[in-house]
This record gives C-alpha cells, structure tokens and sequence, in this order.
C-alpha cells in the first residue's frame, strides 16, 4: 500500500524507490475527464540525488481510460505512459537554481500528498483536445463544412482608403 504523503527529500537521501498503484476513482479533478469505469494508475518511482547534490524523484506513470473524442462525441481510450523527473523545492528561488532536466515539485514544508502529485501529471499528460484519428473517427470527412476564401471577403476599410485619397 502506498502512503498519502511523501517526503521526497528523506526519500532521495536514503534512495528508496515507491512501486504500487492508486485508484483513479479517488482523484477529484480527473472524474469528469474520465468516461465509464475509472480503473488504476500504476507508479514506479525511484528517489535519489545526482551528481549536482539536487533531490530528485525519477520514474513511470501508467494509466488507461476511456474520454470523451471532442470530434464524433464517442468514447475512446486514451493510454498513457508518462516519464516523470522531478526535484523537490521549496520556493521560487530553489526553482531558478533547477538544471533543465528537472521539472519542480513544491513542497508544503517538508511532504507532498501523493495522489494529487500523481493525478497533476495525469493532468498534464491528456491531450487538450482528446480525439480518434481521423481513421478511427465516426465523424466522415464530408460532414465537414468547407470555409470560404478569405480573399473574397471585402475589407470594410477599402472605401475609407478611397475617401482618404480624395
């Protein structure tokens, strides 16, 4: 079973690892992403610290579940494999001091809750407009409207142009 909170800094300075999973149903703001059956996110992260002396938490995110298709309104399954690389800070001034490599993770004093941590890189991961390709789609081609060339269109500003030159 995994814990709650974490401290990743304690973590990293004793290179423990945290393998389990977490249910998908209990994360808030992923419940009206998801349609149907909310299943499990599998964690497998690995905390230490490089040659930089920086805490770090490295690791996989693995989770599957069925959207909404924003295109044919029909539900699809989206899968996701995210790599996380993560060091723990405390304020924006540990932020700046970050190599590039490393996403940061803010700290509320010395621990993070897990299953938000999780459910905020889930987050970041879905597409902003999940959809089929377009193979896959129930909506054809040809329901789709052409739009008109903008080079037929007038420019209201044409007449004033003229009235200016006389």
């Amino acid at each position: 079973m995994l814990p709650k909170q974490i401290d990743p800094i304690q973590l990293a300075d004793t290179k423990k690892s945290l393998k389990g999973e977490l249910p998908l149903s209990e994360m808030d703001r992923l419940k009206d992403l998801i349609y149907g059956n909310a299943g499990t996110v599998l964690i497998d992260f690995k905390f230490g610290r490089d040659i930089l002396k920086f805490p770090y938490v490295r690791g996989s995110i693995k989770t599957g579940f069925e959207v909404i298709c924003q295109r044919c309104n029909s539900p699809m399954s989206l899968t996701l494999n995210i790599a996380v690389e993560v060091s723990p800070i405390r304020n924006d001034e540990e932020a700046e001091l970050l190599p590039k490599n490393y996403d940061p993770l803010l700290l509320a004093g010395d621990t993070v809750e897990l299953m938000p941590m999780v459910e905020e890189e889930i987050l970041l991961s879905i597409p902003l407009v999940p959809k089929h390709s377009l193979n896959e789609c129930n909506v054809k081609s040809s329901t789709f409207v052409e739009c008109k060339d903008e080079k037929d269109k007038k420019n209201p500003f044409d007449e004033l142009k003229k009235l200016l030159r006389e």
